[in-house]
């Protein structure tokens, strides 16, 4: 039964199911982004004074990929970074998402520099 809202109490919503999901993978949906949308903006961080295209994304975090395997990171190490919102915050978690060659695939934990200590500690 398809629903608008929750009714006799449901804690969820049964949407549409005509249209089947997208079977895409992340690296598939990243790649298929990055061409057909190369110059669009992509990300932009004011304050770090960067804007870079789908392209320019895509090659840094390619460059961040290199420079982990040049440091003999393999999958399964542990990689992290403590950091507030900042441009290699978004980098490392988008190489852990989508890395073709599952370099950091779930291997990397990335804390928000300004999270409280006791919650930071529990991750750790």
């Amino acid at each position: 039964m398809l629903n608008d809202a929750p009714v006799h109490g449901m804690s969820h919503v049964i949407g549409d199911t005509s249209e089947l999901l997208n079977e895409e993978t992340i690296p598939e949906l990243f790649a298929r982004t990055v061409s057909s949308f190369p110059k669009r903006e992509a990300v932009v961080f004011s304050a770090q004074n960067i804007r870079w295209n789908w392209v320019e994304f895509a090659e840094q975090v390619d460059r961040l990929a290199g420079g982990l395997l040049r440091l003999d990171v393999k999958k399964g190490d542990r990689v992290g970074i403590w950091s507030p919102n900042r441009v290699e915050w978004l980098l490392t978690q988008t190489l852990n998402s989508y890395s073709a060659n599952h370099l950091l695939e779930n291997s990397v934990l990335i804390l928000d520099s300004r999270q409280e200590v006791r919650r930071r500690d529990w991750k750790l």
